[in-house]
């Protein structure tokens, strides 16, 4: 309970927990005495907090009071987020790992995001800072035409198409494929 708190020095226990190996301790320890001595204005750390049920996220945050030479921790539960990032970083190494072709485009057509399989046969490169250029440059002339005329209107009627087009790989050969195209 909070009333267990009363009275508590805040920095003592940080240290107590910091001799115990807690890492995010140290790094908060840090955090705090750096905004005190002036030298940050601003502190901010994410760290995991097991509970008894559950584990939980939290933001700290530490802004200075200089009239006092003393600060103001503030914490925000940010469970939800880091549940929604882990999320993310999963289906983002799913993607990365299918030896399926993934492609993500804008609607200019230049390509935001291509997963490791698409990279290797275009010859892009394996980084995924590597330049993507143009979708329609991934396709035969045939395929690009079907996928302008035919699967991204009904793509933009309908949220999503599928058919069978190609993919050229880094020597321009076709590498035909069953595509499917969605709208977000």
């Amino acid at each position: 309970s909070s009333a267990g708190c009363v009275g508590v020095n805040y920095l003592d226990t940080l240290r107590a927990l910091a001799e115990q190996g807690e890492h995010s301790a140290s790094h908060a320890l840090l955090g705090i005495n750096a905004i005190l001595a002036g030298e940050k204005p601003l502190f901010e750390l994410d760290f995991l907090c097991h509970a008894a049920n559950h584990a939980r996220w939290f933001l700290m945050q530490v802004s200075p009071l200089p009239e006092n030479k003393a600060c103001v921790v503030s914490y925000q539960d940010i469970t939800a987020r880091k549940q929604a990032e882990q999320s993310h970083a999963q289906l983002a190494a799913v993607l990365e790992a299918t030896p399926d072709f993934v492609g993500m485009a804008d609607e200019q057509g230049r390509m935001l995001y291509a997963n490791r399989a698409l990279r290797q046969i275009r010859g892009i490169g394996l980084s995924p800072s590597a330049p993507l250029g143009h979708w329609g440059e991934s396709h035969p002339d045939w395929a690009f035409h079907k996928i302008k005329e035919e699967a991204l209107p009904e793509t933009a009627r309908n949220g999503d198409w599928s058919g069978e087009t190609a993919v050229l790989d880094a020597s321009g050969h076709e590498v035909p494929v069953h595509q499917v195209i969605l709208a977000h």
